[in-house]
């Protein structure tokens, strides 16, 4: 298979035993209905989604018609039809990690290309490197005198006020506290003021329009149907989502059903 055709896929995720062991769902299935849904799990995170197709999913999980569908009314509970194609399921659960592992991709990616280095470029130390020069040939060092001293400081201390990034303009108390409303999981406000704070400060462009910006993508995050369906100590922190520039992501690929 071609490396363009490829679906994109996952190949493993994290299973947290106490959060299963104590779910509806392990205590409402048997035997052979834990092993449906964990089937259908497996298929939803490795690839966004999973038929409904009754036939198809009987094969894939190696069940009868008949048990599935006598546990179909526990199983279909936690999972929810694909926005764009009713022949789909997704779980919600699943498309949280999945869209938080190809962010991380995406940002490895853009790490990788900012610290690559051209060809033929020289290494910084041998730019650093003093070029040798014999006895008879070399000058004898000179002591500036105290105007050019003067010149020099007066030069330093202008480089030191330009790099020193301007306040933000911004009503920066009623930004987080909107965001922070909005957020499930209610802890590191702080922190996350001092992220945000970082985030401004820093920026290259408009500190208004960043400001909208981080705003709309954090409030849209919160009201998604995904996060809206997650529980709180589930949630990103707020000054983690802030500092890996989450507004920033894309949006999720479509994934082929399998």
């Amino acid at each position: 298979m071609k490396t363009r055709n490829r679906q994109h896929e996952i190949h493993f995720y994290e299973w947290y035993i106490s959060r299963w062991q104590t779910s509806d769902a392990h205590d409402e299935l048997d035997a052979a209905g834990r092993g449906i849904y964990r089937e259908m799990l497996d298929v939803c995170y490795a690839q966004g989604s999973v038929t409904s197709d009754a036939a198809i999913l009987c094969r894939r999980c190696a069940c009868t018609s008949e048990e599935l569908e006598s546990r179909w009314a526990v199983i279909r509970r936690h999972f929810q039809a694909h926005k764009k194609d009713k022949g789909k399921l997704v779980n919600a659960h699943a498309n949280l990690v999945r869209r938080d592992y190809f962010a991380y991709v995406r940002q490895q990616k853009r790490k990788g290309a900012l610290g690559g280095r051209k060809k033929g470029t020289q290494n910084a130390n041998e730019d650093n490197e003093i070029p040798s020069t014999s006895l008879a040939t070399a000058k004898p060092l000179v002591k500036p005198d105290e105007s050019q001293e003067q010149e020099q400081e007066q030069e330093q201390e202008g480089r030191t006020e330009k790099s020193t990034p301007p306040a933000p303009s911004f009503d920066f108390p009623g930004l987080l506290d909107e965001i922070y409303a909005a957020w499930k999981k209610k802890t590191g406000k702080q922190l996350a003021g001092r992220e945000l704070s970082e985030r401004l400060q820093t920026a290259n462009g408009d500190q208004g329009e960043l400001c909208r910006k981080i705003r709309d993508k954090a409030l849209a995050f919160a009201a998604s149907e995904a996060m809206a369906e997650t529980e709180a100590r589930f949630w990103p922190k707020l000054a983690d989502w802030i500092r890996d520039r989450k507004d920033e992501d894309d949006p999720e690929p479509e994934y082929q059903p399998w």
